[in-house]
């Protein structure tokens, strides 16, 4: 198995099972982020942060059952965890607050990104294999 799909079936899982779990629980994460949360604002913490996992998830299942989709799964990932990261250290930074909770998702929202753009990069043809 390459390690691109390797990559892509625990980038979905993972992000099924959050995605989930936030839809289910999302009272714990408002807890675990520091989030006062009403009745609408946990309806709003699984919308926004379930929904868009959940999408992911399902998009990356999609592309791991055709090779030529693995490359599109990737970049996918890739820019939804770069994105995370950047948006939570620039909001750290604004905010000037580090929590704990925060800076653990923000390490390994960076580990994550750099670990799919190494696999992205690794994968991809070189200059002499394409001529």
């Amino acid at each position: 198995m390459s390690a691109q799909r390797i990559v892509i079936r625990i980038g979905s899982a993972l992000l099924l099972l959050a995605g989930l779990a936030c839809a289910l629980a999302p009272g714990f994460f408002a807890a675990a982020a520091g989030i006062s949360a009403s009745a609408a604002g946990l309806t709003e913490l699984r919308a926004v942060y379930a929904g868009p996992q959940l999408a992911l998830a399902g998009f990356l299942l999609w592309c791991d059952r055709d090779p030529a989709r693995y490359a599109a799964g990737l970049v996918a990932l890739l820019l939804f965890c770069a994105a995370v990261a950047i948006i939570r250290g620039a909001g750290l930074l604004v905010d000037a607050e580090f929590a704990t909770y925060q800076l653990q998702s923000l390490a390994v929202e960076v580990l994550a990104a750099f670990a799919v753009g190494w696999v992205l990069l690794r994968g991809r043809p070189r200059a002499s294999q394409t001529a």
